[in-house]
């Protein structure tokens, strides 16, 4: 690369972390549907998966939400299925399911207008003790389960007026032994909070945003802490990252997010063991972050519902090896808050952001401004960091610190000093334009710095230049012996980008198969598991007068095009998209960028080649498509 980097120049690093489900999990874990012919029918395969008897059955309407969504404590209070039933009638599959467990004792969860008399009369005639809880509205009825249950714990309060954020608590509120109070959006019912008022209950848990349960319904409880997230999905995964520590991971329990039979019953089972719900659909990523993070400890992913609740190839996204997805992060000076708002806006997608701050001299001292506000976003959104040192593409910097052993020891000390003061979880280097007689000081620089972090927890990731074949004398990539450096690397990015360069000739900032033969090359010395494929999100701008071109993102590559009514064409031998204009000053142009066709098509190679995953350059230069295309085609 050239000395356009702190502006647009591209390296690759980036590490497997916060997915949903490794390699490990897909290895080890069994899959296991519980599903019935309806949603009577999966309640009663769930209670069978995980009861051989109980004395108690909680039942509850298969047809109505909002009784049933504070049930799960209640539950587990007393060991007990919670199983839906009909309102006019007791179906045979639950009555038989009722009597395999030898149940004495039902709790019928609601009102005769919810759950009628019939059913009742049907389990007493059984000599099944029945005990209705309800109240005149859900509100009160969640308050009559909370007496039995009993509050000395603290309370969630969540939405009456929807189930998915109940869903989400009620597992979790379960094995905390603490009950589901109804809220309105917009205030407490005064009986929820003569409840509160009356048992002296002090902690809290509001579900949800402000949207569900507003502050102003909330203000006046004590020792609150709101879990929520921009949708019903974040809400759950928010849940389950505050718990995690108290959560056993062995089994994990999927369930459709869109509806609340299949969770209602589920919630039972899975408080039984402090087991995670997790909502799923289309939002699959965060389901997959949760799985990921927790990959070595799951033994069962357990599928509550059939396929058209839960398709097979929904499970498959989210139980394959991950590929990962590494952002650059750049912050060129006050205000250049481009790269963080990317962030922000795509940290569903995100797994790890490599900062472009550190440099070194030729004596090992760093220097650079600490991005704190991506690394506190990051941190909070459980989204890993690299810290990335640079060389400022100055061969004889790199020469200095790689040849003498003193400058050496030097850097490792100073970067691991950066990585442990600003809670990184490990270092991408970034030396360029390294003389290619340095190659065995830079293979043995990687093999102390490895050695130096590895045990202290961290990973150690490196960019190198793409080539075909190794040249021992090529003067921009023969320093990087990709085998030796494999060995002393968790991963290696290549820098599959700048084919045409800045400062060369007008191309394909990527052709597809120069990038193919890198990658069939480096599949040749490196694992395909430390392999990691840099993918661009810029556009150079060439002059007829040539000078150096001009970088800049994709978006700005579309708005110079209309501006100038050019339209954008396609090469399809090199898979890129590329227009020609004639400037007010008469200069004609050439630009070459990527955009999401192309990215796509190299996103294809990471999945058909098996490799670790993606990492960009840079945040911030992107548009909203180059995302939408990551999402669909990187398997994540």
């Amino acid at each position: 690369m050239l000395n356009t980097k702190k502006y647009l120049s591209l390296t690759c690093s980036f590490f497997i972390a916060l997915s949903l489900m490794s390699s490990k999990v897909s290895a080890a874990a069994s899959t296991v549907r519980l599903a019935g012919v309806d949603r009577y029918g999966t309640s009663v395969k769930i209670s069978q998966d995980s009861w051989n008897q109980s004395d108690y059955v909680v039942l509850v309407s298969g047809e109505n939400f909002p009784d049933g969504l504070s049930a799960a404590p209640l539950a587990k209070k007393y060991n007990a299925p919670i199983l839906l039933t009909e309102k006019g009638i007791l179906n045979s599959e639950t009555l038989q399911e009722i009597k395999r467990l030898q149940t004495k004792n039902v709790f019928i969860i609601g009102g005769p207008g919810v759950i009628s008399k019939n059913i009742e009369d049907t389990l007493t005639s059984l000599n099944i003790s029945c005990t209705r809880l309800y109240g005149q509205d859900r509100y009160e009825t969640s308050i009559k389960v909370a007496e039995v249950v009993g509050s000395k714990n603290g309370a969630f309060i969540c939405s009456g007026e929807n189930f998915p954020d109940a869903l989400s608590a009620a597992s979790i509120a379960a094995s905390k032994q603490m009950p589901i109070l109804f809220s309105t959006s917009k205030f407490l019912p005064s009986n929820v909070k003569e409840y509160i008022n009356v048992n002296n209950i002090n902690n809290f848990y509001v579900i949800g945003g402000i949207g569900a349960i507003s502050d102003n319904a909330v203000n006046e409880l004590k020792n609150v802490k709101r879990l929520s997230g921009i949708d019903r999905y974040s809400t759950n995964a928010a849940i389950l990252n505050e718990f995690s520590k108290d959560i056993n991971f062995n089994s994990v329990y999927f369930a459709s997010g869109e509806n609340f039979p299949d969770a209602l019953s589920g919630s039972s089972a899975a408080a039984k063991n402090f087991a995670p719900i997790v909502l799923t659909d289309g939002s699959y990523y965060r389901a997959k972050s949760i799985i990921d993070s927790n990959n070595e400890s799951i033994s069962f992913v357990k599928l509550l519902g059939g396929t058209s609740i839960i398709p097979d190839s929904l499970v498959e996204r989210i139980l394959k090896p991950s590929k990962t997805l590494l952002g650059y992060s750049t912050y060129y000076y006050p205000g250049d808050n481009a790269s963080y708002n990317s962030l922000v806006s795509n940290s569903d997608i995100i797994d790890e952001i490599a900062t472009d701050t550190f440099d070194t001299d030729g004596y090992g001292n760093l220097s650079g401004d600490i991005p704190v506000d991506q690394l506190n976003y990051a941190s909070k959104n459980k989204i890993s960091t690299l810290a990335m040192i640079t060389n400022n593409f100055d061969g004889d910097i790199a020469k200095s610190v790689l040849e003498n052993s003193s400058n050496r020891n030097k850097l490792i000390n100073n970067i691991l000093n950066v990585l442990v003061a600003n809670n990184y979880k490990g270092v991408n280097i970034d030396l360029e334009g390294i003389y290619y007689y340095d190659r065995d000081y830079l293979s043995t620089f990687m093999k102390e710095l490895y050695n130096a972090l590895h045990s202290q927890g961290f990973e150690v990731t490196i960019a190198v230049p793409a080539k075909t074949r190794d040249s021992l004398n090529d003067n921009w990539a023969g320093a990087f012996d990709y085998a030796e450096i494999a060995k002393y690397s968790d991963k290696i990015i290549l820098m599959t980008y700048d084919e045409h360069w800045s400062g060369g000739t007008p191309g394909p900032i990527a052709s597809i198969n120069w990038v193919q033969n890198v990658v069939n090359y480096t599949l040749t010395v490196v694992p395909k598991e430390k392999i990691v494929l840099g993918i661009a999100s810029y556009a150079y701008d060439w002059t007829s007068t040539g000078e150096k071109a001009d970088a800049y993102g994709i978006q700005q590559a579309y708005n110079i095009a209309a501006k100038y009514n050019s339209t954008v064409k396609w090469d399809s031998t090199s898979k890129s998209p590329y227009f020609n204009y004639t400037d007010s000053s008469g200069v004609y142009h050439t630009v070459w960028f990527e955009n999401s066709t192309s990215i796509g098509y190299k996103l294809d190679i990471i999945n058909n080649c098996d490799l670790s995953g993606a990492a960009m350059w840079r945040l911030g230069l992107e548009n909203s498509d180059f995302w939408s295309t990551i999402a669909l085609r990187l398997n994540k």
